[in-house]
């Protein structure tokens, strides 16, 4: 049972509600539907569903499109289900219940049965196309149908096309129908077309293509990743059929495939062209047929180098098939035994389970009903109490406004400074500073969250680019460089649109954004303000900071060295003592006591030749391995410790070091209450190191100081909201 409001209170717009995000909108029968189906205005509020509407005999409309206005706000839907919708608009792209969810849009916990969607090109159950967006908690059963499956012709059972956006726990049971002969879409179970992140969900509906088809994603790009998913139903086309990827240029670990596939070529139990793509620790059991390219567990494989395969298996019993471009072959008695996959390193204490002799390896964050059991440990103090229960309460009361990525501080007391006497004098005298609780990024921004950034602000007219420096408009103040202007940037310019380059084969769309201006820092936290309905902080003429505003900013120094020290007193790093190469990327010199990393130098995978930053979060104490990465040492796989603190932060001590809201200065003696520095300086706070700097650089206690027009190459930044 869901969350019961009383609308007796409420009269004329919807079933009450302001459409913030305290108080949604409320979307209690038809008529409030079909209200906000025709309320552009009204795309980017927050709605919640009181309880299960039939739709039948409307005529109906995407809400949100991709030409006028798409849909930004949150939509709520508190378990219910929408019933018997018909979107009958074959001549139309992006069409669904939801035509196009735009970051920062979200629709989570929304069921959408008995319904029947038809349309041209990007057509998906419950939305046409996501770009940035959210869908968590979602599932959709009916029949979806694209008339034209050609070019961006793409269909899903629950999102047509994800682009950047995340899909979690989430399943589809849809029959996904395009013809046959109508182009080269991809077509998938739950999402035709995948370049971001699809984790803990299923398929389990027929999928019936020309081309790229799969059980659960038609074509997983080189962007795109999956994890923790799988599928079940009927695959048919005429070439690259998986049971769960029609084709794979990207990411996929952890996910199994059980229905049969029927192609003519590439065709393969689980995925049919793994086309440069990297799978680990998955598996297959349906049965594949065709005529060419016909495999096991893959049908063609990858042509060139860079691609991965790793402890990968298929049932050469229910297949009927023998061979495979790739995985390990076993009989069914070997599939439904432990060992098997325990000699292929699998994670059975939290990823997997099986039941030994009699089924085969299942997930186990996914029940029966799919959805995902998520640690309720929410202040990651150990303990599943009344706190937790608040910190829930909070969330929920709220719309879910705090972002998934952003990690909640508690406020409290602690000693800032040099507590050993190993730094410079900047760093004292150590003083009692108190603040209250905000919410930290977990991870650095990355240089694609900084293009997006940038085409925004380009098409806005915000930003102009001179000599491949992007400056501010009506400032005139540098933003940050772009390849043209200083090679270490990798940020391209060409034919009007940004876009995040490699380095040498290495793809660095999730390494941090460097080369970038305190100014251009604070200019990106006015967008994402912007993009979340939120309130700007910061004036871009004088540069000042409104902190009673509840948009994004850069952190406060006091703010930035609480988060980084995780809870803990007195220590020198944000996890203790020491310091290696295994939890932090830094240039270790081997002869202070506290870096005891048995490499020294420049981190030896991120040479690049030249050193050079790594992805954002890389160090989280799990087995890396080259071929996903690409990195520069020969080693195949690295084995990290976990450079996350207690609080969830990722790289707070090397990588980059991180623009702050402070103006640089000395210190004051004496307790502080939620200081923001100087009113007046030169110079801009840099915090936590960076892989250009030695272990004692990277304490948590170290300061720099940096003019805020410098783009730096070894300077990013993260962002926090207030509480």
């Amino acid at each position: 049972a869901g969350i019961v409001f009383s609308t007796a209170a409420f009269a004329g717009v919807y079933s009450g509600g302001d459409g913030s995000a305290a108080n949604p909108y409320r979307i209690g029968r038809a008529d409030d539907w079909v209200e906000l189906m025709n309320t552009q205005g009204d795309w980017g509020k927050h709605f919640v569903l009181l309880n299960d509407i039939d739709l039948s005999g409307i005529t109906l409309t995407p809400v949100g499109n991709s030409t006028t206005m798409a849909f930004i706000g949150v939509f709520d839907g508190n378990s219910h289900v929408i019933r018997n919708a018909v979107v009958n608009l074959p001549g139309n792209d992006d069409v669904g219940l939801f035509g196009c969810l735009h970051f920062p849009g979200k629709i989570r916990d929304l069921g959408a049965e008995d319904l029947t969607i038809t349309g041209r090109r990007r057509v998906g159950g419950l939305v046409g196309i996501s770009n940035g967006g959210e869908v968590i908690g979602c599932h959709a059963a009916g029949s979806v149908t694209g008339s034209t499956a050609g070019s961006s012709g793409d269909i899903g059972g629950l999102v047509a096309f994800n682009y950047f956006g995340s899909i979690q726990s989430s399943h589809s049971a849809v029959t996904v129908y395009a013809p046959i002969a109508s182009g080269n879409g991809s077509i998938g179970g739950l999402t035709g077309y995948n370049w971001g992140t699809i984790r803990s969900c299923y398929a389990t509906g027929p999928v019936t293509g020309h081309g790229t088809v799969g059980g659960l994603v038609g074509f997983n790009t080189a962007g795109g990743t999956i994890v923790g998913c799988h599928a079940s139903g009927l695959v048919t086309s005429d070439y690259d059929a998986g049971g769960l990827v029609g084709q794979n240029s990207g990411v996929v670990a952890n996910s199994y495939s059980t229905g049969p596939i029927a192609s003519k070529w590439h065709v393969g139990g689980f995925v049919g062209w793994n086309n440069q793509g990297k799978v680990f620790h998955c598996y297959s059991t349906g049965q594949p047929t065709g005529s060419s390219s016909v495999g096991g567990f893959c049908g063609l494989p990858s042509t060139g180098g860079n691609y991965a395969d790793v402890g990968n298996f298929w049932d050469k019993d229910t297949s009927l098939l023998s061979g495979s471009a790739m995985g390990m072959g076993k009989t069914t008695a070997e599939m439904k035994t432990k060992s098997t996959f325990e000699a292929a390193i699998w994670d059975f204490d939290e990823t997997w389970g099986i039941n030994e002799n009699a089924s085969y390896p299942w997930l186990r964050p996914v029940g029966a009903g799919g959805q995902t059991t998520w640690s309720a440990d929410l202040n990651h103090d150990g303990r599943v109490d009344l706190e937790d229960f608040a910190l829930f309460a909070s969330f929920w009361m709220t719309g879910g406004k705090i972002p998934a990525d952003l990690v909640r501080i508690q406020g409290g007391s602690f000693t800032m400074g040099d507590s050993f006497g190993e730094g410079d004098t900047d760093e004292l005298p150590t003083h009692t500073v108190s603040l209250r609780t905000f919410y930290m990024d977990s991870r650095e921004i990355t240089y694609q969250q900084y293009c997006d950034f940038l085409n925004s602000a380009l098409a806005g007219g915000m930003i102009f680019v001179s000599g491949g420096l992007v400056a501010g408009t009506g400032n005139n103040l540098v933003y940050c460089h772009t390849f043209t202007s200083s090679p270490e940037s990798q940020i391209d310019f060409t034919g009007g649109v940004f876009s995040v380059r490699s380095r040498n084969g290495r793809s660095m769309v999730n390494d941090p954004m460097v080369k970038v201006s305190w100014h251009g820092a604070a200019a990106y936290c006015n967008w994402r303000s912007k993009q979340a309905g939120r309130e700007t902080c910061y004036d871009l003429s004088t540069w000042v900071c409104d902190f009673a505003r509840n948009g994004y900013r850069l952190p406060t120094e006091a703010e930035w060295e609480y988060a980084a020290r995780g809870g803990l007193s007195g220590k020198r790093f944000p996890w203790g003592d020491t310091i290696t190469h295994s939890q932090a990327n830094y240039e270790s010199g081997g002869t202070l006591l506290y870096d005891i990393s048995s490499t020294h130098g420049y981190h030896p995978l991120w040479m690049d030749p030249d050193p050079s930053s790594s992805p954002v979060g890389f160090f989280d104490g799990m087995l890396k391995y080259k071929t996903l990465y690409n990195w520069y040492d020969s080693v195949t796989s690295y084995q990290t410790i976990s450079g996350a603190n207690d609080f969830g932060l990722y790289d707070m001590a090397g990588n980059v070091m991180e623009w702050c809201h402070d103006r640089y200065d000395g210190y004051s003696s004496g307790p502080q209450d939620n200081p923001t520095g100087p009113t007046t300086g030169s110079q801009r706070v840099c915090r936590g190191g960076s892989w250009f700097n030695d272990a004692s650089e990277c304490r948590v206690a170290f300061r720099a100081g940096l003019a805020p027009d410098l783009c730096s190459l070894v300077c990013g930044f993260r962002l926090v909201l207030g509480d």
